[in-house]
């Protein structure tokens, strides 16, 4: 996957480039990545995706493997347009231990 990711990153039938702008200070990372209080705590790391997809006009949905974190911000995500999937969304429940 990534090598093909690397091969098509500039194939415009392929990939689709999409510029974010980062912030100087750490408080949302991105000026893309949306302003609201109950992402707050959304992990810094983690900006770019969310910052990314608000942007694209189409709003394309994240795909999340095993990062159980984003469970608690689908619903925040959601309210601004931010869709995530969950590849793997009963393992990543069970080893979260909830259902």
């Amino acid at each position: 996957f990534l090598k093909w990711c690397h091969r098509n990153r500039t194939n415009r039938e392929q990939c689709e480039l999409v510029s974010i702008t980062p912030l100087a200070n750490l408080e949302n990372g991105f000026g893309e990545f949306p302003k609201d209080p109950e992402l707050a705590n959304f992990d810094p790391d983690d900006r770019k995706f969310v910052a990314v997809a608000h942007k694209h006009p189409e709003k394309p949905p994240i795909l999340q493997a095993v990062d159980s974190q984003w469970l608690d911000f689908r619903e925040a995500l959601g309210e601004h347009e931010v869709k995530v999937e969950f590849i793997c969304e009963e393992d990543i429940h069970r080893l979260r231990g909830s259902t």
